[in-house]
């Protein structure tokens, strides 16, 4: 299944493309989820037009949450916890990270190395690893560094810490009325729903890519091949789904379609709540309405039916200005409606073959949940908590901190990334005897760099100091580094590499300015917020039981600094 949905997915057969060709929806919904994780306000409209932020989840880190985490540890009602030394940043040449003393003797784990249980989320090794990764690679470019990275331990126990933070948003109800939460699982269920029907059935003949190469020879061979494909796909996708619909005998009911034209008209001319857009908000659709509209029926089909609320919501998916304008008539409010049935109906049919069941699915809408429960939980927690810095607070910052806020240093460098430590050192040892580094780079490197890339702290993490200290023209290494390898998961991996220093600049100091002002209370204001977040998950710590197997870490590779 995994490997026909991928096909699909290649070809463009999925709910924006092959069912409704609206790509507009897709940066639409794209919006929404991110805005929703990130939000910061305690007011739904609010939350809605939040900033981008899905990912704060991996870069949220809690310098005071140390102290918080050792109190509950001691706790008598929670299991044991480790204690291990935190590990130093900086470290000298070829030493490696320390792993934390194991409180107990390992017991043989089969399957994933699970390292910490809370209510019925786990962590495990992988999880905590590509934690800890993300942790070394970003300590030194929060908005106030911290002088060290956090030990694996804490990291851990942030983990612990978010996923209690989880329970506590469930509790609460807090994945109530999310839009976007409902269409992206959806969206994701329509797409198992076409791998399980089209997989076997989008095949192409030499016949059909030589056809296709004479209606349109700029094409390659490959590329021709796709397009067929695609067209294939669409043709399928568009017969299955009428057939669908005959199956579950979908029924439109025209006499309610002038009610929905009258909601819309309204709505869109006699807004209750002054508004600055020419189009309908998401809002209006939630407050202005009543429950009897929304449930006024449009549709209906063995399974499901669709209503006034769903076909405005329909709406909300469409980029304004591609919006229909004839949504006052009849006719506009059936084209909007087979717009909306689509979804509805095939979600019905994939349920009916027991897709919302599948392992890979459940697991996804988990994740979808999970990271709008953190931004949900934080935005209850932190919302009109956090004071603001003051002007007069944020000078005497800078002047204090000056050096924080300047420019990044940067070196340019060239790489040779290898699979392991031994093939880094056969690689050093050729450069070592006078051999072009271009040349060795061909020979060993997995990972192709036509030209020099820049390396940051922010990029760089614990691995930068090393780099600044060597010279123009010095080949460095064998040393570890963040490697990324696009398309696949994990994203980031510590590999072996070899380093060849082009260039280094020195970032330059700079002046107070309106600009430098907002990074400063931007770096103030998200050290208070994270230290008031600290403190709230102290008290979670204490509220849900949790087990950490701290004889389990030492089984836990850690990267290595200096030289290999």
């Amino acid at each position: 299944m995994k490997s026909a949905l991928s096909k699909l997915m290649f070809l463009g057969v999925s709910l924006g493309v092959l069912l409704c060709s609206c790509t507009a929806m897709e940066q639409d919904l794209a919006t929404n989820e991110a805005a929703e994780a990130a939000a910061v306000s305690a007011t739904r409209a609010q939350e809605q037009a939040a900033p981008a932020g899905m990912s704060e989840a991996e870069s949220v880190k809690q310098e005071r949450l140390k102290a918080a985490r050792k109190e509950a540890t001691a706790a008598e009602s929670q299991p044991v916890q480790t204690d291990a030394e935190p590990a130093p940043a900086r470290l000298a040449e070829g030493e490696a990270i320390a792993k934390p003393e194991p409180v107990a003797e390992a017991k043989p784990v089969e399957g994933p190395i699970v390292l910490a249980e809370i209510g019925d989320y786990t962590i495990t090794k992988d999880d905590l690893m590509q934690r800890y990764i993300a942790e070394l690679r970003s300590y030194i470019a929060e908005p106030i560094p911290k002088a060290e990275p956090d030990d694996i331990n804490t990291v851990l126990m942030e983990m612990v810490a978010e996923k209690a933070m989880l329970i506590e948003g469930r509790k609460k109800n807090l994945l109530e009325d999310s839009i976007w939460l409902k269409e992206y699982n959806e969206r994701d269920l329509i797409n198992l729903l076409m791998a399980d029907e089209l997989s076997d059935k989008v095949e192409v003949s030499d016949a059909e890519i030589e056809k296709k190469l004479k209606s349109d020879p700029k094409l390659d061979r490959e590329k021709a091949k796709t397009a067929v494909q695609r067209d294939k796909a669409r043709k399928l996708s568009e017969e299955f789904y009428k057939r669908v619909c005959s199956e579950r005998d979908v029924q439109k009911l025209r006499y309610n379609f002038p009610k929905a034209a009258r909601i819309h008209q309204r709505l869109l001319m006699h807004p209750q709540q002054e508004r600055s857009a020419y189009w309908i908000q998401k809002t209006q659709i939630e407050d202005e309405t009543t429950q009897e509209e929304k449930d006024i029926a449009l549709a209906t089909f063995k399974g499901g039916k669709v209503t006034v609320e769903d076909w405005l919501y329909a709406l909300h998916q469409i980029v304004p200005p591609r919006r229909p304008k004839n949504l006052n008539t009849v006719e506009g409010v059936d084209s909007l409606l087979e717009r909306a049935l689509r979804s509805p109906v095939l979600v019905a049919e994939a349920r009916s073959r027991g897709l919302d069941k599948n392992p890979q699915y459940v697991e996804r809408v988990r994740e979808r949940e999970d990271r709008l429960l953190l931004g949900r939980v934080r935005n209850e927690v932190l919302s009109d908590k956090v004071d603001k810095p003051t002007d007069e607070e944020t000078a005497d910052y800078f002047e204090k901190h000056e050096e924080q806020f300047k420019r990044a240093d940067t070196v340019k460098i060239k790489q040779i990334w290898c699979e392991d430590i031994e093939t880094a050192r056969k690689a050093k040892a050729e450069l070592s005897g006078g051999k072009d580094f271009d040349a060795v780079a061909a020979q060993y490197s997995i990972k192709k760099e036509d030209e020099p890339v820049k390396a940051t702290a922010a990029t760089e993490g614990i691995f930068f100091d090393r780099l600044w200290q060597a010279e123009p023209n010095q080949i460095t290494g064998p040393m570890q580094g963040f490697y990324a390898e696009k398309g696949r998961r994990p994203a980031w991996q510590i590999k072996w590499r070899v380093v060849k220093i082009v260039q280094k600049t020195a970032g330059e100091a700079r002046k107070y300015s309106s600009g430098v002002a907002r990074d400063v209370k931007d770096a103030i204001y998200r050290k208070r917020r994270d230290e008031a977040l600290a403190e709230y998950q102290k008290g979670l710590l204490g509220k849900y039981p949790y087990t950490v197997y701290s004889d389990r870490i030492k089984d836990v590779d850690l990267p290595a600094v200096g030289s290999g």
